[in-house]
């Protein structure tokens, strides 16, 4: 199938999100939470120091050969492996290095805080679907189904097939530029998908988007199996005893990706940039979060706050 595309603009999408990260050298051993001016990262061995800021570099990934010096009157309080630190001016410049003795729990938040620094792979959309995302997961009682606005108001229709491109449900004229399906047949889609994996569990299903014309967007995903939500569940109450917020997000933001819900990865990363105005890592984390979805609108917009202490 043939599908418009439209793309982030490459070159946007490359110095705003993934030369911050490529500037990043050695293993990650931590996290900036707070920040009482002056403060200062060294960011290489023999690199210059360059100020941070109170409010952009809030959840700023610190990583091994990096060093952070506070001046008079200033404080900042960071993560470095396990403990939570904090450093003054009267302590003089600390050199960060790998902590040793990590638990597994321990290792897993640098793991998440590893992702969370990564930029994230972007996918061709057009007028197309990005919840659910293209190859991902879903958990039927949170499945919504988001689209792009096509340009024109002209109605779309929605199709579930098999993997043998059987058509199984369907609704027409829809309004496109609603960009979401609504309640009701929403419910009869679940109801669809939740017959087909009854009858091959863990087998993938495929959402087309079309018009009068044809197809526009169609993804391919599969149903959460009992066992990876009881698992996921496990780990996300692991994660939610993190007494940091800003770490308990990007820690329940990496558990969720990692069994495929890139969606609801996303909205996590919202949800905490509303409630953390300001924060540019957290902003460049949210949109990979949103590439992998398809969301370039919502990728767009936040492209635009970057450095400008609000989303």
């Amino acid at each position: 199938m043939t599908q418009p595309v439209i793309r982030l603009a490459a070159t946007a999408v490359f110095c705003a999100v993934i030369v911050p990260i490529l500037a990043q050298q050695g293993r990650v051993v931590g996290m900036v939470l707070e920040i009482a001016p002056p403060v200062f990262l060294r960011a290489a061995t023999r690199g210059p120091e360059v100020a941070l800021d109170p409010a952009r570099d809030l959840g700023r990934i610190l990583v091994e050969g990096q060093a952070l010096r506070v001046g008079a009157g200033g404080r900042v309080r960071f993560r470095l492996g396990a403990g939570t630190r904090e450093l003054t001016a009267a302590q003089g410049r600390f050199e960060l290095s790998y902590p040793s003795g990590l638990t597994r729990a321990d290792q897993t938040m640098l793991d998440a805080l590893s992702a969370y620094g990564r930029p994230g792979g972007t996918r061709a959309v057009g007028s197309g679907l990005y919840s659910p995302a293209d190859r991902s997961a879903v958990r039927l009682d949170a499945l919504d189904v988001r689209w792009t606005p096509p340009a024109s108001a002209e109605p779309i229709t929605l199709e579930l097939r098999t993997t043998a491109g059987r058509v199984v449900w369907s609704v027409r004229d829809l309004p496109g530029p609603s960009g979401r399906l609504a309640a009701a047949p929403l419910t009869s889609l679940r109801d669809a998908i939740r017959k087909l994996d009854a009858a091959s569990p863990g087998e993938r299903w495929g959402l087309v988007l079309g018009t009068e014309a044809g197809p526009v967007s169609s993804i391919s995903a599969r149903v959460l199996s009992r066992d990876e939500e009881a698992s996921l569940a496990a780990r996300l109450d692991a994660a939610d005893r993190e007494p940091e917020p800003l770490v308990r997000t990007i820690q329940r933001a990496f558990e969720l990706t990692s069994v495929g819900l890139v969606n609801e990865a996303a909205d996590e990363l919202d949800r905490a940039i509303a409630s953390t105005p300001g924060n540019d890592t957290l902003v460049r984390a949210a949109v990979s979060a949103h590439e992998r979805t398809g969301n370039t609108d919502r990728a767009r917009q936040l492209l635009t706050s970057l450095g400008r202490g609000g989303s």
